[in-house]
């Protein structure tokens, strides 16, 4: 779903992000302008999971999850409905070229994840996301 269809140019003062770079974004989280929308038809539950914030992308068919202690990121690659699928299907197609898109899950250490991130920049334009893992006694 495209912003537009959520945000309007009469909303865009109201939600204008006016944060600093000289603190955290946690410690700015009641600053961060933010519009909770339900879809009626785009929605799935996650058991077992503490969650603080969760977000979702029909275009690219992920949701991401931040956990509860602001630390790690799960990136999921959403299940679609079949008819949805096969109607926007051609769309994307035509849209999107020749470029794959791959969704991958690998446990980085952060010093793998630094050295990955420098050599990104001169790999080839392919996009890979990577997903860390969590340990579940930092969870609770």
């Amino acid at each position: 779903m495209p912003l537009s269809s959520v945000y309007n140019s009469e909303d865009s003062a109201e939600y204008q992000f006016t944060g600093t770079y000289s603190a955290r974004l946690d410690e700015q989280r009641s600053a961060i302008p933010t519009r909770t929308m339900h879809f009626e038809k785009h929605w799935r539950l996650l058991e077992s999971m503490k969650a603080q914030y969760v977000a979702g992308n029909g275009f690219r068919k992920v949701s991401c999850v931040l956990s509860s202690n602001l630390r790690h990121v799960r990136v999921f690659e959403m299940d679609i409905d079949d008819e949805w699928e096969l109607d926007e299907s051609s769309d994307e197609e035509e849209e999107a070229g020749n470029k794959p898109v791959k969704i991958k899950e690998e446990v980085l250490s952060e010093s793998e994840a630094e050295t990955q991130q420098a050599g990104a920049a001169a790999s080839a334009p392919e996009m890979v996301v990577k997903v860390e893992k969590l340990d579940p006694e930092l969870d609770s």
